[in-house]
Parts: C-alpha cells; sequence; structure tokens
C-alpha cells in the first residue's frame, strides 16, 4: 500500500486498527508545511533547545532511537548525522514521504514509515530512546 492509499486503519502488520483523524491529516498535508516550523526565526530556540536537551540525556552513538511523530525528520536528520539508528514514525503520510526524502539526502541515513504513536508495532525494549516533543518544548517547560 503506497503513503497515498493510505487513509485510515493501520497498514502495519501487527498494529491494531485505529482512525486517523482525516482533520489533522488534511492539515498537516494541505495547510501547514511541518517541515519549516523549526528552522524558522520563532521555531529555531525550539528547535536548539531539543537538540541541546537530547544530546545530553541520550545514551551514546550508536544507541537506537525511535522518533515517535517525528513529522518531516528534522530530530531524525541531526541525530542519524550524529551517529545514532533512528526510526522515525508518524501518522501523516505527507511527513513520511518527507523525511524519507530528506533521508536519502544525509551521509548517514534514518528510515521513516507510517504508524500511530497510540499502537507502534515495535517490541517493548527494541530501541534505546523515545525521546517525545511537547515535554521538550520550551512552551511547555
Amino acid at each position: 500500500m503506497s503513503l497515498d492509499e493510505w487513509k485510515g486503519p493501520c497498514p502495519v502488520a501487527g498494529v491494531s486498527e485505529f482512525q486517523a483523524d482525516p482533520a489533522l491529516i488534511e492539515f498537516y498535508t494541505d495547510r501547514f508545511d511541518e517541515s519549516t516550523r523549526l528552522s524558522r526565526p520563532d521555531g529555531r530556540l525550539e528547535f536548539m533547545r531539543i537538540q541541546e536537551l537530547l544530546r545530553s540525556v541520550l545514551p551514546p552513538a550508536p544507541a537506537r532511537v525511535l522518533d515517535v511523530g517525528g513529522a518531516t525528520g528534522v530530530h531524525a536528520a541531526w541525530l542519524a548525522q550524529d551517529g545514532y539508528e533512528v526510526e522515525l514514525i508518524d501518522i501523516v503520510p505527507a511527513h513520511v514521504r518527507r523525511a524519507r526524502e530528506l533521508a536519502r539526502t544525509l551521509p548517514r541515513r534514518f528510515a521513516a514509515t507510517l504508524g500511530d504513536a497510540r499502537s507502534l508495532a515495535q517490541e517493548d525494549a527494541s530501541c534505546d530512546a523515545c525521546p517525545t516533543g511537547p515535554p521538550l518544548s520550551p512552551r511547555s517547560s
């Protein structure tokens, strides 16, 4: 199944069915460009702070990092360049597509797959770290 065909139940084997919110998919596909959010002037501080926090707490590379809700790969990209084995998971097909495009341009690539944070296909303890966004964001500190 292509990313364009995915409209509802999760196509990942072993994942219980879920229904992606069509409004969320539409918003991130047609109305908001998540790929530039952290590179704009008002997002740079958030990007740098998350990068600083993660670098201070992650185990040493080449640890395996699961980037759940990783969007278009902004963090997965630098984590991979730092030597981590990164798997990005996002519910928005357009995000996964852009993350894959980005990964192909990098010297150290990362994987990007379609999935839902509410029901991950990965086995427990299959990664060394699984950071999540909102608790790390300066807006919620």
